[in-house]
């Protein structure tokens, strides 16, 4: 049911933020389903947990609770949840998302679930060819989904079901489509009942079932339960025998000065001690919502009744905390004069925030449509919206009372539609800088300015960043970065201040305070590189460097810049520029660009340390270089059918790989084997679809994934993990701004079921990313339970564990050994939920006499309510 009654069981408490895999099979439900082979290589690090729609504008409208299996579902407009291709519904299982089958074929407004794992689903006027605009309640069996109501002239907006298993659906319809009804029906799994005959005209938005069995009737509508009483307007009520009451009591009284205005109830929610809470939406602009609670037959109004002039308040959904108190979803800014944006709080006595609300509106609507909350009191949120109390989501969140958390992994990427990541360089551990013209990260907890540094769990600044970055008419931007072998960070572009110190296109960073290098450089820079020795060289549009002429190409030696020997003169006349530079496996320098060698304007040229040599020819113009373990050169750039070319210093000609790339190539770079990664902005290398990024093996291009929907502008390689920037919003299957990674080789991962479960329980484990058709190794705290298991032909393996109710209580490591190896942890908590097996796979037991690496005594596990 919508907005609210929602009971997710306990086991959710725990497990939240793991990546998705490792759980008991959902009848008909995909964990893998991928729109491209090889989405599952790339890594959720920089995505934001939660639902996407790469098609269009995504949401979440509706939540519902399977209470017997556990499970949350959504609804609403998307494409994907937590990279996993999911259309307008998908289904959250405390570690991972799956999709419903194909999932609705249209939008999805609310969500209902019957004992039986039924999944019923309202869908709102949608255009589907060639039926064209028309409203659908759909039916998922675990297997398939069915239509089983459709109108074009009407709209079903809410659905609730009963203990008994009975689907009710309201909304504004009369004898719609196939079956006879008026604004309430029933469906019995064979044919439907009208329940609308005492209702005189009808407009029902939302509908919710209680313990009890009682349905709740909330919208704008004439209910006349006899002649001579006045028709309930507002919030009715169904009991189990079929009898209708109102509960409209004093309600537009409450509403007054503007009880005239008050328009239909969107959301009810029944609450403790029979207490109701309704969402009404007040006629006009101008005039907020308003919350009303009922107590006994007296409805009070929450929120105020005359609101100030400058706020706007559209209040869509409401549901009771496990302690009684309130939660409003919706769009607004502002209740009772506090700054409150998105979800609000009342706990009997005044409006809070919780964790902050929704702090950042990255869309215009952006609104909390939805909330539940589970048996352990968390709330749940779904909408429209990027942060939550400064944890990066992607339109749907949890709240656990104190913080907030996204359901998925992820830590979210940079900037935004207008930015883009131009440069990446690794640190001595391999983890990534980047540089270009972003302004945030995406959880916003820090001011970056065209620089950051990942920590290994968020993008931090390097000081106080750029001057001038995102300010109009101010071109403030890196375009370039290296790492010395010192871990001396060089950035490069065009600026005059970082870190509020004073340097000219080029600064050095010592993992405290930036610097300038030499005098800098009188023009932008556009590639750096170091050498084996730790020299750096800086290419662009430059004339000077620290003063002296070297234009365009310049090394500094660590205390002074200088021209290349042997160099002069290197660009005698005109306006000359360096592009790309690259290195030899020997040490030599290639470089790309213009300038001008021997009199003769060239692109690419090469430098032995001590001659220069042009290479003519090459075909394209190039703004990227980068050389392969057996010394070919790659340039990339435009100016041809295939963007891309390679240099073979052997036979000294040029040609192209493969088929080349349709589009423009900005990043290369190659891995151990030789193989070569390009990005750029194309979408094609012959007949093969290769989006913005692609691989070449020595014969042809082939994609990674869905690759990203945009452009790439820096690549960098370390340990199987390739690292991406450009201006991009997806990668793969996942939500990213602006920064990726692609992993060149899967990582091998074991995630369990329940991460805590009473002795006795039985724990599903699943492996991936594993050598396919391998013997794997399975040990607890290091004592082997078998070494004859074999991975499949994806490198994935499951089994089970059956722990004794007489375990010892404590953390137990579960390990997974093929080449290499990956483990997990379970606790054992005697307060804990008992899990019966859920899954499948070969089944073994731990041995009693295998103590935990850490045990629980009673003062650490009693858990909070």
């Amino acid at each position: 049911m919508k907005r609210g009654l929602l009971f997710l069981a306990a086991f959710l408490i725990l497990g939240m933020l793991l990546a998705p895999s490792g759980v008991a099979a959902i009848p008909g439900a995909s964990s893998t389903a991928l729109q491209a082979s090889g989405d599952e290589n790339w890594d959720p690090i920089f995505a934001s947990p939660g639902i996407t729609n790469f098609e269009g504008n995504n949401s979440v409208q509706a939540m519902t609770v399977d209470h017997v299996n556990n499970r949350l579902y959504i609804g609403g407009s998307f494409t994907e949840a937590g990279g996993v291709a999911a259309r307008n519904a998908a289904v959250w299982d405390g570690l991972r998302w799956s999709a419903l089958g194909a999932g609705p074929a249209t939008p999805v407004s609310d969500l209902a679930v019957d004992s039986k794992g039924i999944v019923y689903a309202a869908a709102p006027s949608y255009y589907l060819p060639p039926e064209g605009y028309k409203s659908y309640v759909y039916r998922w069996d675990g297997a398939t989904w069915q239509t089983i109501a459709s109108t074009s002239q009407y709209e079903f907006k809410s659905v609730a079901v009963d203990s008994n298993g009975s689907l009710f659906v309201g909304g504004k319809f009369i004898n719609a489509g196939e079956f006879t009804g008026r604004y309430l029906a029933r469906w019995d799994g064979a044919s439907w009942t009208d329940l609308g005959g005492l209702f005189e005209s009808g407009d029902i938005f939302d509908l919710q079932v209680d313990e009890s069995d009682n349905l709740y009737i909330a919208g704008e509508f004439v209910l006349r339960l006899a002649p001579d009483l006045p028709a309930c307007a507002r919030v009715a009520y169904r009991n189990p025998s079929g009898s209708f009451g109102c509960l409209d009591y004093n309600f537009f009284d409450a509403g007054q000065p503007y009880g005239g205005d008050m328009g239909p109830v969107v959301s009810l929610a029944p609450g403790p001690n029979g207490r109701i809470a309704a969402a009404d939406h007040r006629i006009g602009y101008s005039r907020d919502d308003l919350i009303l609670e009922l107590n006994g037959q007296t409805w009070t109004p929450l929120t105020p009744v005359k609101p100030a002039e400058d706020t706007y308040a559209r209040f869509k959904s409401v549901v009771y905390g496990a302690d009684g108190s309130l939660y409003v979803g919706g769009e607004f800014y502002k209740i009772a004069d506090l700054s409150i944006r998105g979800i609000a709080r009342w706990d009997g006595t005044q409006w809070t925030a919780p964790g902050g609300g929704i702090e950042r509106v990255y869309t215009e609507g952006t609104s909390v449509f939805a909330l539940a909350k589970d048996g352990n009191g968390n709330v749940y949120a779904g909408g429209i919206f990027a942060l939550t109390g400064g944890v990066v989501v992607r339109d749907i969140a949890r709240w656990d009372g104190s913080h907030w958390s996204g359901l998925g992994p992820g830590a979210g990427g940079v900037g935004d539609g207008d930015n883009e990541v131009y440069a990446i360089a690794l640190d001595p551990s391999g983890q990534p800088y980047i540089g270009g013209n972003f302004i945030y990260p995406a959880d916003m907890h820090a001011t970056l300015n065209g620089v950051a540094h990942w920590s290994g769990t968020r993008w931090e600044p390097l000081g106080s960043g750029l001057e001038g970055v995102g300010v109009e008419g101010v071109d403030s931007v890196v375009h370039a970065l290296a790492v010395d072998p010192a871990g001396y960070l060089y950035a490069g572009g065009v600026f005059t201040q970082i870190g509020g110190v004073s340097a000219l296109n080029i600064a050095r960073w010592d993992g405290k305070a930036w610097s300038p290098v030499g005098g800098g450089l009188d023009g932008a820079v556009k590639a750096l590189a170091v050498d084996r020795d730790g020299l750096l060289y800086a290419g662009g549009l430059f004339k000077h460097a620290g003063g002296e002429y070297t234009p365009a190409l310049a090394r500094w030696d660590g205390s002074a810049w200088e021209a290349l020997p042997s160099m002069n003169p290197f660009c005698p006349v005109g306006s000359c520029g360096v592009n790309a530079l690259a290195f030899s496996p020997s040490g030599n320098l290639y470089f790309a660009g213009v300038f001008v060698l021997n009199g003769i304007w060239e692109q690419v040229a090469v430098w032995d340390q001590d001659l220069y040599t042009p290479i003519n020819g090459c075909p394209v113009t190039a703004v990227s270089l980068a050389t392969d373990r057996d010394g070919y050169l790659y340039a990339g750039g435009t100016g041809n059918s295939t963007n891309i070319t390679m240099w073979d210093p052997y036979q000294r000609n040029w040609s192209t790989p493969g088929s080349g790339l349709d589009g423009d190539v900005y990043a290369l770079v190659a891995d151990e084997n030789g193989d070569i990664y390009a990005g750029g902005r194309f979408d094609n290398s012959g007949t093969t679809p290769v989006q913005a990024i692609a691989r070449y093996n020595g014969a042809s291009w082939s994609p990674l994934g869905q690759g990203v929907n945009f452009s790439v502008r820096a690549l960098t390689l370390h340990d199987n993990q390739l690292n991406v920037g450009g201006s991009f919003r997806q990668a793969g299957p996942y939500f990213a701004w602006n920064i990726a990674r692609w992993n060149t080789a899967p990582n091998p991962r074991v995630q369990v079921n329940h991460d805590t479960g009473k002795p006795g329980s039985v724990f599903s484990f699943s492996a991936t990313g594993f050598p396919a058709n391998s013997t794997a190794r399975l040990s607890a705290n290091g004592r082997e339970l078998s070494n004859s298991l074999v991975t499949d032909a994806t490198g994935g393996l499951t089994v089970q564990l059956s722990t004794d109710p007489s375990a010892v209580p404590g953390r137990y490591t579960i390990s997974l050994s093929v080449n290499p190896s990956a483990s997990t942890s379970i606790i054992l908590d005697s307060s804990a939920p008992l899990y019966p097996s859920e899954g499948s796979g070969t089944l073994f037991q731990l041995p009693v006499d295998v103590l935990p690496a850490r045990m629980l005594y009673l003062s650490l596990v009693k858990k909070s309510n």
